[in-house]
């Protein structure tokens, strides 16, 4: 204040007359942290002369410089972590470096009873690359719904159990844990090897004899939830994890798989499509891999929107399609009703469903307020075709795979976001068969065009933006891009990453040019000089330094 006085700018002074105080003392002492051959080949302004103009902009060239300037400077940091996490994990580690081919792997790609897609080949010789790699993979899987992300971390494990090591899959819930297995065993069957499942509802002495076989090396690979990281389960060779749906665990879940084994190669799988620029920033520190492609004898979902007074036509397209030979589910965003709420709820709809529009059918009920053992029953029951129709909650969101459903509709459509709606839509279209999704929302929520505030007209208009996303298209990286631009990363980036800082200046939906350029200039760096010992690198070494242990304690794995 003393020094505010002394230029004659009291409290009452404006803003502009604050800036040129500040501008004046201040910006004599930033020091740029970037050499200037640096500045030059990446087109940037040098930092004091950025901070100036972007505070006081002479034109509009200038000052979209000196915006670039700052937006490249945070996108940079951010990569530089990322790269040096990257780094430090593959130099502090020795992995194991598979050799070979795998006789098991060759012998299941020839009995498969389809042909892999390209994609899948694409992806599954990278893996394969890491694995024979002295370094510890650490990897990423993207793949949409369908795509056949579960074949390839299957022929990867089998390398795996080739040469010597156990592998083990854990996944999020024990319904998708169950599928896994089942599937697994059913593709392996003539492959001797071990595979087992192991999930919190086992009885203690089931679990006890498992965790015996496990530690002495009886079972090449294990697959699971949350019971892998039990305390006394003990694998006497880990070579392989696999993590599924890997956005359900915490890192400190995921670390405490991994370190059941000496640094045993590390794939993480997810369904849910993440914009470019979005896995840039989240997983940055991992290799990723796509598959871009589905199964050629699987058909695009139909989508439709349909509305309240459409219902029974919807209803008679569904005995239509039971009648044919196929199953169908009809999904509700609550258990029980609510009084804050207008929303249909599964239990209620349930029972008149099953009391009286489908009373001829075989109907059932699943929801997550369910016990395990009932959930694993009436998922079995649908599975084995003895019920014709699934009344559910989002709990079928993830993982199941019913090639007979057909039919999927969703109840107050407008109540979930695109990814959960691309998820849900997942469940059907997983065969030859043509598929259907239908969105049930209200005229009044599609057609209104908002409320009377400026906030009501803008969620009204994401409202139907998402529906009408999911009616014309399938591609879920597409639909990832939209839901991001809807949302904004910020909200997709959620608690991911709550070590790194958040951008200021910066935006993935605007500047992913800028991200492109910032991030090969930090992983250049850091290839080249890991530990930012060169003289040009000394101020990228001063700013970087104090924020490297607090924000990557957890370097290990992503």
């Amino acid at each position: 204040n003393a020094e505010l006085e002394k230029v004659g700018l009291n409290r009452h002074g404006g803003f502009r007359k604050l800036m040129h105080v500040v501008l004046q003392r201040y910006l004599p002492e930033v020091r740029d942290w970037h050499e200037s051959e640096f500045l030059a080949s990446h087109r940037l302004y040098p930092l004091q002369q950025a901070l100036e103009v972007i505070h006081r902009p002479p034109d509009t060239e200038r000052l979209e410089l000196a915006r670039r300037r700052l937006i490249f400077d945070e996108f940079f940091l951010l990569s530089l972590q990322l790269a040096l996490k990257k780094k430090r994990h593959s130099l502090a580690l020795p992995g194991i470096a598979f050799t070979g081919e795998s006789p098991r792997a060759r012998k299941l790609v020839e009995g498969l009873p389809f042909d892999l897609t390209a994609a899948q080949k694409r992806v599954l010789r990278e893996i394969v690359d890491d694995m024979r790699d002295e370094h510890p993979m650490n990897r990423l899987l993207q793949g949409d719904v369908g795509s056949g992300k579960t074949v390839v971390a299957l022929l990867s494990m089998l390398l795996a159990v080739d040469n010597g090591y156990q592998c083990a899959l854990m996944v999020p819930t024990e319904i998708l844990a169950e599928q896994h297995f089942r599937t697994i065993t059913s593709l392996v069957d003539d492959l001797s090897i071990s595979i087992e499942l192991l999930t919190g509802q086992q009885s203690n002495s089931q679990k006890s004899d498992l965790v015996a076989r496990i530690a002495n090396g009886d079972v090449h690979s294990i697959i699971g939830t949350h019971a892998l990281i039990q305390e006394n389960v003990e694998f006497q060779r880990l070579g392989m994890v696999v993590i599924d749906e890997q956005h359900r665990f915490g890192v400190a879940q995921r670390a405490d798989l991994r370190g059941k084994g000496s640094a045993p190669d590390v794939l993480v799988m997810t369904a849910t499509p993440i914009p470019r620029t979005l896995s840039m920033t989240l997983y940055g520190d991992l290799d990723v891999s796509v598959i871009d492609e589905l199964p050629a004898n699987r058909k695009r979902v139909r989508t439709a929107i349909r509305f309240d007074e459409d219902r029974a036509s919807v209803h008679e397209f569904i005995r239509s399609e039971v009648e044919a030979g196929n199953q169908a589910y009809i999904v509700f965003p609550l258990v029980s009703e609510s009084e804050k709420m207008d929303l249909k709820a599964a239990t209620e709809e349930y029972e008149q469903l099953a009391a009286e529009t489908f009373a001829d059918l075989r109907v059932g009920l699943l929801h997550g307020q369910m016990k395990s053992d009932d959930k694993d029953g009436i998922m079995m029951r649908f599975k084995k075709r003895q019920l014709d129709i699934l009344i559910s909650t989002t709990v079928i969101e993830v993982g199941v795979d019913i090639p007979d459903a057909t039919v999927m509709v969703i109840e107050h459509a407008e109540r979930f976001g695109l990814a959960q709606l691309h998820q849900l839509r997942g469940r059907v279209g997983r065969s030859d068969k043509q598929a259907y999704c239908i969105l049930m929302t209200t005229k009044r929520m599609y057609f209104a065009g908002g409320g009377k505030s400026t906030d009501d007209k803008r969620q009204m208009s994401d409202l139907r933006r998402r529906l009408d996303t999911m009616r014309d298209s399938t591609d879920g990286f597409h639909i990832a891009e939209v839901d991001m631009e809807i949302r904004g990363p910020g909200d997709l980036w959620g608690t991911q990453q709550s070590g790194f800082p958040a951008f200021r200046i910066a935006n993935l939906l605007e500047h992913g040019v800028i991200l492109n350029e910032a991030r090969d200039a930090a992983f250049d760096i850091i290839e080249t000089d890991p530990q930012l010992r060169r003289d040009e690198h000394r101020g990228i070494r001063e700013i970087l330094g104090p924020r490297i242990k607090a924000q990557l304690g957890m370097a290990d794995i992503s």
